[in-house]
């Protein structure tokens, strides 16, 4: 607040308020004015779905900086080792197990020790639940994805609301384009986001 002149910007109230000044209202068909983008930024819980085409592509380039930097875990499916904290643009195109060379690889998001203790009952042929079972077919199709993908399907399931159904959809598209691959993404994300409240509506 240290920048804002108030005597004029009370002036401008007065001009107003008597008529010297007139206030146009200009309404835009798809998408707020680059004015009008800030302003409501502030109130929106989703800012991206009313960004400018110049704000999307700032939005665009964020993403792929912060999934290049992030750390993710990946298991092996083949052997059971657990890569931990690798970093996602440290990878190679096709990801390698160091223990066995296997690219059977899934991306753990959450409960990584829970998940490599199922992994470790099922590879000594112990019987598994059937939540064990769910989890570990969850783990296995993202573990298919990093074999056919690589790195790409690292990325894409690391992105908030992306799980391996999502992100097959994604990478099925083969993209030429990278900016193409991060936009849908990050649309991906965005739809997890807008809908998500209404999932537990009955």
């Amino acid at each position: 607040m240290l920048h804002v002149d108030y005597p004029r910007v009370r002036e401008i109230y007065r001009m107003i308020r008597e008529g010297e000044m007139e206030v146009a209202i200009f309404r835009a068909k798809d998408k707020p004015t680059p004015l009008g983008f800030h302003l409501l930024n502030k109130h929106v819980d989703v800012p991206e779905l009313i960004a400018p085409e110049t704000v999307e592509r700032d939005t665009i380039a964020r993403l792929r900086y912060s999934l290049g930097n992030m750390t993710v875990d990946l298991l092996c499916f083949e052997c059971g080792e657990l890569m931990q904290a690798q970093v996602v643009k440290a990878l190679s195109q096709k990801p390698k197990c160091a223990a066995c060379g296997s690219g059977l690889l899934a991306v753990c998001t959450w409960s990584t020790d829970y998940l490599s203790r199922i992994l470790e009952k099922k590879l000594k042929a112990k019987s598994l639940e059937e939540t064990e079972r769910d989890t570990l077919a969850r783990a296995r199709r993202s573990a298919d994805l990093v074999l056919s993908y690589g790195r790409r399907a690292v990325v894409a399931q690391c992105v908030y609301g992306i799980g391996p159904q999502t992100a097959a959809r994604i990478l099925a598209k083969m993209h030429d384009d990278e900016k193409a691959f991060y936009k849908d993404l990050l649309e991906a994300k965005l739809r997890f986001i807008t809908t998500r409240p209404f999932w537990d509506r009955p």
